[in-house]
């Protein structure tokens, strides 16, 4: 599979710019799973200095409520997008960046990273930028598709069901997990959510806590989640 060419992402993303939000909307059970996953990793938000790299139009940043949020992406559209839904909110400010380059001169409590790795040319190079602006004792936490989903997905976006997502490329979580070790990271933690992504009734919610317990199942979900944090 060839490298994910960054300015074609770069040129999807500002032509979904302007429906990004009404297609979240949309498949509002699996965003709202996702800003779920991070407000558990990052319990202590209200408080920190959190950066979200790949902040699309900054929902999973506005929901931690930090005291500081910074959100880049390297979409234009995608920021003016955020810098106009979050406009009352002084907490939070939204700047054109590069995941691949990031400034290390301000240190973060939290680095946030939904969705993005797919996305990158390098993912190793945006998980080393990221850890690299951590505090001492800082978390960083991320979300990626499944692989295993790759085909679902695909048929999702061929039928108009789910938004298209432009040049991408899957990252497994045992290359995620290998890679937060390698960077000098602690405390990683990694699993698969959400079997069910979409509500199909009462029996949804229940469903999805209870696969993660099952052997045969628990890597089926199709968000993969990990977290870890810089040694004090």
């Amino acid at each position: 599979m060839p490298p994910v060419d960054k300015e074609a992402v770069c040129r999807h993303w500002d032509q979904v710019a302007e429906t990004y939000t009404r297609r979240k909307d949309e498949n509002r059970d699996y965003f709202n799973a996702l800003k779920a996953l991070f407000r558990a990793a990052l319990p202590e938000a209200g408080s920190w200095r959190i950066l979200e790299v790949g902040c699309g139009n900054g929902d999973v940043l506005g929901s931690l409520a930090p005291r500081f949020g910074l959100g880049v992406d390297l979409s234009e559209g995608m920021i003016a997008v955020a810098r106009r839904r979050h406009a009352g909110c002084r907490n939070l400010q939204f700047q054109v960046g590069d995941a691949e380059d990031l400034s290390e001169a301000d240190m973060y409590d939290a680095v946030i990273l939904p969705d993005l790795l797919e996305h990158v040319p390098n993912w190793r190079r945006v998980l080393s930028q990221g850890a690299a602006c951590l505090r001492p004792g800082g978390r960083l936490a991320l979300s990626t598709p499944n692989p295993l989903w790759a085909p679902a997905l695909y048929v999702l976006e061929r039928t108009g069901l789910k938004m298209p997502e432009g040049p991408h490329r899957f990252v497994g979580l045992k290359a995620i997990v290998r890679h937060l070790s390698q960077l000098g990271l602690v405390n990683v933690r990694a699993a698969n959510h959400l079997l069910i992504p979409k509500n199909v009734g009462a029996f949804t919610a229940p469903l999805n806590s209870a696969f993660q317990q099952v052997p045969l199942l628990k890597h089926l979900g199709v968000i993969q989640f990990a977290a870890a944090s810089r040694p004090k």
